[in-house]
């Protein structure tokens, strides 16, 4: 728990000296614009409604996604959330016209994306999107040799640090910093899965 200790001073350094120089998002705002967020990134999106306004508040800080088709499942899975292209779609479809799906678990045996506050669930789905972003600039070899960097720790991180600099460069930063915070403060999270996090 010492890396998860020193991963929060870090971020709350960065926080107050201003390199977190964006604002946490107001919930109630946005769901006021969410008939414009819906018309603007809500298409060729099949979203779960109870993430409806998190969702498409975080597709309004990537305007790349717009015309990406992008399905949300509830799924039971050993993590929150994953992000994967359908295997059909990346056999057959070129990389603009891929099908994505980001399967998310509610189960309450484990963090649950519901029980995070709203700029939290932005700073995750940040996250997600930020692996469609890398997904779409790689051939069907690339996105395999991704998965593959999976099974060494090492790559895992680097690959996993390189989506959490894509979320910075997207300016979310302090929505990532909210979605660790509270990861690491769950009592349903394991100390493995606080582990990676803090890595």
């Amino acid at each position: 728990m010492k890396k998860s200790a020193v991963l929060i001073l870090f971020l709350s350094t960065l926080q107050f000296s201003g390199l977190f120089s964006q604002v946490r998002l107001d919930s109630t705002t946005c769901v006021l614009e969410i008939d414009s967020l819906q018309l603007h990134f809500g298409q060729k999106k099949e979203i779960i409604n109870s993430y409806q306004v998190s969702i498409l508040k975080t597709l309004s800080y990537y305007p790349a996604l717009t015309a990406t088709k992008i399905r949300f499942k509830k799924a039971h899975l050993k993590t929150s959330l994953t992000t994967r292209p359908t295997l059909l779609s990346l056999l057959f479809r070129s990389k603009k016209n891929r099908t994505y799906v980001i399967r998310i678990d509610d189960s309450k045996d484990k963090i649950s994306i519901q029980d995070a506050p709203f700029n939290a669930q932005v700073g995750v789905f940040a996250h997600e999107f930020s692996h469609i972003v890398d997904y779409s600039e790689r051939n069907i070899w690339g996105i395999i040799g991704r998965g593959f960097s999976y099974l060494s720790k090492k790559k895992k991180e680097e690959f996993e640090k390189s989506i959490d600099r894509n979320v910075i460069k997207h300016q979310l930063r302090i929505q990532l910093y909210d979605w660790a915070f509270f990861v690491l403060h769950s009592p349903k999270g394991t100390d493995k899965y606080k582990e990676i996090l803090s890595e």
